[in-house]
């Protein structure tokens, strides 16, 4: 089907960068190189880079998700872990130590605290952050938000300078 628009938009007229560009399904990147390479004449030698860059993007996104795979999965299995004792386990212990009208260490207040906090709110918590999820899903197609974020993260003390060496290297190279 992305051919097939993407062919029925040249035979009507557009030119190959702009049936590109058009689809929604390459990036603004993709787009302008290509548009380089018609107006310069270069198609074969911009479309060879970017297959070879999309190679070392591919590799590299490859290389990132098996290295942060088995932390998220250790990761997530703390969180829901932590979450049943406190929902739970803690409230057993409370009622045991309600019994025996012990004085509690300020650690266990802390940890009983914790526990009624997510017994009460822990549902709201789960849902913003479900929405969290899908809003920014939602907008980050949005220009203007990519904008915004992008710019946030340029100003970001650590991260910034990182990303925009990151940037440099990807211009330099194309």
């Amino acid at each position: 089907q992305l051919f097939e628009s993407i062919l029925k938009d040249i035979v009507q007229g557009k030119s190959f960068s702009q049936a590109v560009f058009d689809t929604g399904k390459f990036s603004e990147y993709e787009y302008y190189s290509l548009k380089i390479g018609e107006e310069t004449g270069s198609m074969g030698r911009v479309t060879e880079q970017l297959g070879s860059f999309f190679e070392r993007k591919n590799e590299q996104q490859r290389i990132v998700i098996a290295a942060l795979t088995y932390p998220i999965i250790i990761l997530s299995t703390a969180v829901v872990v932590v979450i049943f004792m406190l929902s739970y386990v803690v409230p057993m212990f409370q009622d045991i130590f309600k019994q025996n009208n012990v004085e509690l260490p300020w650690i266990t207040k802390t940890i009983i605290a914790l526990s009624n906090f997510v017994q009460n709110y822990g549902l709201y918590f789960f849902v913003t952050f479900i929405g969290f999820v899908l809003s920014w899903k939602f907008f980050s197609k949005n220009r203007a938000f990519k904008k915004y974020w992008q710019t946030f993260l340029l100003k970001t003390p650590v991260l910034g300078p990182f990303i925009r060496k990151v940037y440099l290297a990807q211009f330099t190279q194309a």
